[in-house]
This record gives structure tokens, sequence and C-alpha cells, in this order.
């Protein structure tokens, strides 16, 4: 399994973009919405880049689907000029995540949460003990962790069901690997857990998604 980041060089007020990505799909899409950047096709796990290429290295929680975290952030140091900065994100923990609750409590309820699929950790930079432990063997220093408040806003409340069944990875696996009446049931049950509890005042849905970012220097 190949893996995926997105690298920045900077220069004085501008700057030089480069993404990588594994997929080859993934990469006509940005090209197309962002022309000006460069893209390339490539492995987090082995950047294909010079050491000492780049000011910036981020990747937004990506590293929930790196089967070699490790390695990977070990090759963002690599490539990364001394003083440079890499920033991450990853999903808060379910005890911090409504969505995760809904989602999660949802399959326990109705389905098998054993189906889910052999992962690395999800939630690698949102548990400070492991980052720090994590980016320091990379030659990381200076970790800052921020807590971001972020959530999903809908207009129906089905809406969260499809984002876990369409537009995830792991969840969406771990949904399609139920029997036909335990996904029913998980999609009844996350829905109508939205509607009851998380209705705003406009007349929507607003379900918490919160995620953690860290920055280290090189």
């Amino acid at each position: 399994m190949r893996s995926r980041e997105c690298c920045r060089s900077s220069r004085t007020a501008g700057a030089k973009v480069t993404g990588l990505d594994f997929s080859p799909a993934m990469l006509a899409r940005a090209r197309r919405r962002v022309p000006n950047a460069s893209f390339v096709e490539g492995d987090a796990a082995s950047l294909p880049f010079d050491d000492k290429s780049f000011d910036a290295v981020v990747c937004n929680v990506g590293f929930g689907h790196l089967p070699e975290p490790d390695t990977v952030l070990a090759e963002i140091s690599r490539v990364l000029r001394p003083g440079g900065v890499a920033a991450m994100t990853s999903w808060r923990e379910l005890e911090h995540s409504a969505s995760f609750q809904i989602v999660f409590g949802a399959v326990k309820a109705h389905g098998d949460p054993g189906l889910a699929p052999p992962a690395p950790d999800f939630h690698l930079f949102s548990k400070r003990e492991a980052a720090n432990n994590a980016l320091a063997a990379a030659g990381f220093f200076d970790p800052q962790f921020t807590d971001i408040e972020s959530a999903f806003q809908f207009n129906d409340p089905s809406g969260f069901a499809d984002v876990f069944e369409r537009a995830t990875v792991r969840a969406a696996m771990l949904i399609s690997s139920q029997t036909s009446a335990a996904r029913d049931a998980i999609r009844r049950t996350m829905t109508q857990r939205v509607a009851d509890e998380f209705g705003d005042e406009n007349g929507g849905w607003r379900v918490p998604f919160p995620a953690t970012m860290v920055t280290a220097h090189t």
C-alpha cells in the first residue's frame, strides 16, 4: 500500500507549492483545481525529493491511512530544511468527537465493530504522548498542539450518514461490511440521533467533528 503526502516550498512573500499523491485520479483533480501548483505521483514513505528541499510540509488527516507513519515522519524530516516546519492533523478520539460517537455507537448497537479493517492509529496527533514520541524519534522538536473545533453542517440529518457511508475510508468499509439489515439500522440510528440532538438555530444540523493540529520544527 502506498501513501500520500503534500509538500510546500515557500520563497520570500510568495510560495512554490508541490503536492504529492499516489493516485493519478487525485492528481488529475488537483491539477484542474490548482493549475499553478506542481503535482507529483509518489509515495509518502519514500518521498521523491532531495534532502533539505522544502521549508514546510503539511499533511491534513492523512496519517490515519498511512501504513508506515514512522517512516513517513522520517521522510518529512529528511526533506525539510533546518528550521523548517511540519504541520499535521488528526481527528480527535472517540471520547471527544460527537461524530465518531454517533457512527461507532450505531455500529455497536446494530452491527459488528470487529469488522473494522486493521489500520494505523487514526488519532496519532491528537494523542499528545504518542505524537511527542513519534515526532522526537523522527528528529522534530518543540511540537505545538492546537485543538480545532470543526463540524459538519447539514440541511438534512441524513446527510451525516451519507458522509460516513460514501465519503470516508475506514468508516465506510466498516459500515459496508455489515449485513444489509444492519446497514439499514445503522443508517436509521445515525440519522435519528443527528435529527434529535444536533439541530441548530438556523433550521439545519451541526455535528461536531473536532481535530488536532500539531506543528513541529527540524
